[in-house]
């Protein structure tokens, strides 16, 4: 296998472009206590942090350059988890950045293992020999990072290999019974999904059941037209269906399980259903350039332009002109101001 030929310009390009996006970052919400994590490596982190903490300290590097390393490394396997689905790299990072800057800039070691999980469920759809034994070797890198990304590549295998042969209605069944197990598992047991989730189940941090569906509302609205795209577009004989549509349909389905919990404990729905978003855009983008009926390719059209268009007005005008969810365009405005190269 010819492993050069996920690097090209355009791959090359959007690694300097999301680079560049944080490069200058001196401020984020947590940067304060990764600092303090950087500083004390006997404070809990995964694995990865404190090894390359341990490295950079032993050099006499500070956080910056821990900060920087993890941006790049992140930008890089965007980059080429786009380049693999066939999305065009530039487009999709940018795309990337914009829907969801903080978080990125934010949770560093959660986004350099989230695009490196997904890369991983995508070695189950490979054609080489034992795409098995390479998926869970890359699982496990992601998991060196951060370990919650199994409760994704956990999803996607059980949908991979059991729920993809069931009819819709039972589908649905399978799937609101997960609902309600996990929420009982997750919240209701003293069972730990990292070492802040305790914090994430204080008050301050789950939401009201309004205030999670409201959070959702763009997945919300990408997940209507993808059911819309798969009942018109998808089925029909002359739509071409690729692996890349069916393993994103497989990972957003695979999603579903977590979408009530993810309406409760906000952390989980920006971690999972916010951040596979750019992968909705890449559906559609994918049927309406492979999509012979004119149909599906207004269908595909029309889920792109309204949904980035509800993002936008939600994201940034809501708050700005109501104070509603402001709290991310606040934060987004202390990471740009603390800017400098």
């Amino acid at each position: 296998m010819n492993h050069t030929k996920y690097i090209d310009a355009k791959v090359l390009i959007a690694i300097l472009l999301f680079s560049f996006a944080f490069w200058g970052i001196s401020y984020t919400a947590d940067w304060e206590s990764y600092s303090y994590a950087f500083e004390h490596q006997n404070f809990t982190r995964d694995a990865a942090f404190e090894w390359l903490s341990n490295f950079c300290n032993e050099r006499g590097w500070g956080f910056v350059a821990l900060y920087r390393f993890h941006i790049v490394l992140m930008g890089t396997l965007y980059a080429v988890l786009y380049k693999m689905l066939k999305l065009n790299p530039i487009k999709f990072v940018l795309l990337t950045l914009l829907l969801g800057y903080v978080g990125l800039g934010n949770q560093i070691r959660y986004y350099v293992a989230f695009p490196l999980t997904i890369i991983a469920c995508l070695q189950l759809y490979s054609k080489k020999p034992q795409p098995f034994v390479c998926s869970i070797l890359l699982q496990m890198v992601s998991m060196y990072f951060h370990s919650t990304t199994i409760i994704l590549y956990l999803s996607f295998f059980f949908a991979h290999y059991f729920l993809r042969k069931y009819n819709s209605t039972k589908k649905i069944i399978i799937i609101a019974a997960a609902n309600v197990l996990i929420y009982y598992i997750i919240y209701k047991s003293n069972w730990l999904v990292d070492e802040q989730y305790e914090a994430y189940k204080g008050q301050d941090k789950i939401s009201s059941l309004q205030g999670g569906i409201f959070n959702l509302t763009p997945a919300f609205i990408a997940m209507y037209f993808v059911w819309k795209i798969k009942k018109v577009c998808l089925n029909t004989t002359n739509c071409i269906c690729n692996n890349n549509c069916t393993f994103i349909l497989t990972l957003i389905t695979a999603t579903l399980p977590l979408i009530f919990l993810s309406c409760y404990i906000q952390i989980l729905g920006s971690r999972i259903i916010m951040a596979l978003l750019p992968l909705y855009f890449g559906l559609f983008s994918q049927t309406r350039l492979y999509s012979n009926n004119h149909l599906c390719h207004a269908i595909s059209q029309k889920a792109i332009s309204i949904t980035l268009l509800y993002f936008i007005i939600w994201r940034f005008c809501v708050p700005y002109m109501f104070g509603i969810n402001a709290q991310q365009l606040a934060e987004l405005t202390m990471m740009l101001e603390s800017y400098k190269l």
